[in-house]
């Protein structure tokens, strides 16, 4: 399995890396708390955590998050106006 950064998975769905994580926050993934990105429950299901310590870990995201999501939640894509 290929984890991506934020920036990458936006890149491939045409938006920004602010943009996806908005998506993925959408989708139940993420939220921000104190200004980080937290994963939920379901969200660590998609990534790993590149570096452990908090507040500076990077999350690392399959490539086929999107997808994967969608598949769970399929009027999303259409809502927010992404290709997957």
């Amino acid at each position: 399995m290929n984890y991506i950064s934020v920036t990458e998975l936006g890149k491939r769905h045409g938006c920004s890396g602010i943009a996806m994580n908005r998506i993925l926050a959408r989708y139940g993934l993420q939220y921000k708390q104190n200004g980080a990105w937290i994963l939920t429950k379901e969200g660590a299901k998609y990534s790993k955590v590149k570096t452990p310590e908090f507040p500076d870990s990077i999350i690392l995201w399959n490539e086929n998050t999107l997808y994967d999501a969608h598949m769970r939640k399929p009027m999303m894509a259409s809502i927010i106006g992404i290709t997957i």
